[in-house]
């Protein structure tokens, strides 16, 4: 191997520690207030008395990645009540990049067997497309049956498998979340400030 192309191995390597430490780093990073907003029609028509819980934003490395904001009946979120979780993102990202952090997410909360998470890994991929800046991707879960999802308020599908939709939104609402700051803030525990 020529010193080139060690160079160019290290440099490629060295990228790659980086970025790994970059993304593990991002579950320390505090969730800020954003403001609050009202339901979309896509969540009203599954959750009509739906009003916004709460809100945060996710930084990562002090690059504001999206704002997150939680929609229940009335406001008040109840554990296996329908709820409307929407991301409105502020950079763009590739929809597998975004499966991926999800299952990455999930493993971590011990949610998803080894067997299973290529399968579920599978439905996300096809589930979520690539964003861009100022894109909302949407997940709308009633209390029972399919999860619907929507890009910009259009459906883009739906899970239908229990275990799968339950781990999803656990992401950010299980009390082990990666992002806790975010989930005190999406359940409403912290006030916003503005």
């Amino acid at each position: 191997m020529s010193v080139a192309a060690i160079g160019v191995y290290a440099h490629r390597l060295a990228l790659r520690l980086l970025l790994a430490a970059a993304a593990a780093a991002m579950a320390w990073l505090p969730a800020t207030a954003c403001q609050a907003r009202e339901p979309g029609n896509h969540i009203r028509a599954l959750i009509p008395g739906a009003k916004q819980v709460g809100a945060g934003r996710l930084t990562w490395f002090g690059f504001h990645a999206y704002d997150a904001a939680l929609f229940a009946d009335h406001g008040r979120f109840v554990e296996n009540a329908p709820l409307a979780l929407e991301l409105t993102y502020a950079r763009a990202f590739k929809g597998r990049d975004i499966a991926e952090r999800s299952i990455s997410e999930i493993r971590k909360l011990g949610l998803v067997e080894d067997r299973e998470a290529a399968e579920w890994l599978a439905v996300l991929v096809n589930l979520f497309p690539d964003v861009q800046a100022g894109d909302r991707l949407a997940g709308v879960a009633p209390a029972r049956g399919a999860a619907q999802f929507f890009h910009n308020g259009r459906l883009l599908g739906v899970i239908d498998n229990d275990r799968l939709k339950q781990a999803f939104f656990a992401i950010w609402l299980d009390p082990r979340t990666s992002a806790p700051d975010l989930r005190n803030r999406l359940l409403g525990a912290i006030a916003e400030t503005r």
